[in-house]
């Protein structure tokens, strides 16, 4: 253990295995200026994750229910791409290496029969700990004047959101046979959270949020500009439970510096969370040509049992993460070492007067990779302003410590309108590859 005089304290381990060795980083930052100590003052994080099960799904994934009836060059265009886009087959090779995914085939393509199959599939092989999800993707997306524009980075609208745990699916528009009743005023972005309100047990995920950012979209139409969610649709607020870090586009490269809109599913993500929007954080493939099944972004959940009542249960409580290294998983915690009160990731600390301004807090996160190194560990702390967001990053294991600073007290998070915390982390792999997994937040509530 070693303490450095920035208040953070670093704790490396490092242990031999029979096939790799795994390096653990924990990042402990003190919220209370000047507070140093030779011992962590909170329990290690994975022990608060003890009673939880951890579980890896992807929630997003496409057939030929969708996929075989585009019309966009080299998606499924063969015979060959269509019997591998089979749902079967889509189902199977995700559940071969994953715990649990879902479908989510685009609902503007989806008919009665298909989505009456989609609930039957549910059935047959959610069996021996895996999972099926059913649900569907909305595709709040113009109807295109040309061929190019039908792509999302050319065809500025407002995104599209993943749907779960609904008995009825719903479209901005329809495409070939597919017949899902159309939202109501289907190109206001106000029309499918109004519908995500209503609908009982709706659980909702922003989609993709970074592939629309190019210079031809525009962050004024996405997701209506990142804008809070109105006071009268509370309820929508409370069912969009996360926001997809992961996309399938030309411009997805990881999660970017999360600052730029236009390159950044972290930037976005960041925007929600400033936003008052209450979204952990997924990754996921979809997949839309064969091989299907070869994910590499996806989501981590702490579930308390492995059922589709389970998935739904983390996914509503935000006790999920979203990795680019399948295996790897990461914790989050905050302690108030005063009170002897440990909160976890898709938790809310209420502070209430009786929290004193000078009171202090411990962030603490823990990252681990099923194989090569962590290469550092940050604490990202949002503001409601870009410029006042700061980030707290552990010495990379191949270099010098970067952005450690003065951290805010609990009377800072108040006066500068802290929002909440979150982490995430960079693995080093093999050929110098780096591979990020990022966590859902810890919110404050004042």
């Amino acid at each position: 253990m070693k303490s450095d005089p920035s208040g953070s304290t670093f704790l490396f381990q490092g242990g031999a295995g029979n096939v790799k060795k795994i390096i653990v980083v924990v990042l402990a930052i003190f919220l209370l200026r000047g507070l140093i100590t030779a011992e962590p003052l909170v329990p290690e994080p994975q022990e608060e994750f003890q009673d939880y099960r951890l579980v890896y799904a992807n929630l997003h994934t496409h057939t030929r229910f969708s996929d075989a009836k585009s019309d966009l060059p080299g998606v499924v265009a063969t015979k060959i791409d269509r019997d591998l886009a089979a749902p079967d087959q889509v189902i199977n090779a995700n559940l071969k290496r994953f715990d649990g995914m879902a479908l989510t085939d685009h609902a503007e393509h989806l008919s009665d029969w298909e989505w009456a199959q989609q609930a039957q599939f549910t059935r047959e092989y959610s069996t021996d700990g895996k999972v099926l999800l059913r649900g569907f993707e909305l595709t709040g997306t113009p109807e295109p004047e040309n061929l190019l524009q039908k792509l999302p980075q050319y065809n500025p609208g407002w995104g599209h959101i993943l749907v779960f745990d609904t008995e009825r699916r719903v479209a901005a528009r329809q495409e070939g046979d597919g017949n899902s009743p159309i939202l109501p005023n289907e190109s206001n972005f106000i029309s499918p959270l109004t519908w995500m309100a209503n609908e009982p047990g709706a659980v909702g995920i922003f989609a993709h949020p970074e592939l629309y950012m190019t210079e031809r979209g525009g962050i004024e139409q996405t997701f209506n500009g990142f804008k809070a969610c109105p006071d009268d649709l509370p309820g929508a607020r409370e069912k969009m439970v996360a926001c997809e870090l992961s996309s399938h586009g030309p411009e997805y490269t990881g999660l970017g510096d999360g600052k730029e809109l236009r390159s950044s599913n972290e930037a976005c993500y960041r925007e929600l969370l400033r936003n008052k929007w209450r979204v952990g954080a997924v990754m996921s493939g979809d997949e839309h040509f064969p091989p299907y099944g070869n994910a590499e972004t996806v989501a981590g959940l702490f579930v308390k049992d492995r059922t589709e009542s389970g998935i739904l249960e983390a996914l509503r409580a935000r006790r999920v993460f979203g990795t680019e290294l399948p295996g790897a998983v990461i914790y989050l915690i905050v302690s108030a070492p005063k009170r002897g009160i440990t909160w976890t990731m898709g938790q809310t600390i209420p502070l209430t007067a009786d929290f004193e301004p000078d009171e202090s807090f411990i962030v603490n996160a823990v990252a681990l990779p099923p194989k090569g190194k962590v290469e550092s560990i940050s604490i990202v702390v949002v503001a409601p302003r870009l410029e006042s967001d700061r980030i707290y990053t552990s010495p990379p294991l191949n270099g010098e410590a970067d952005n450690l600073g003065d951290i805010p007290t609990v009377g800072e998070i108040r006066t500068q309108g802290v929002c909440c915390v979150y982490a995430k982390a960079t693995f080093r792999l093999a050929l110098g590859l780096r591979k990020d997994i990022i966590s859902s937040p810890i919110w404050f509530e004042y």
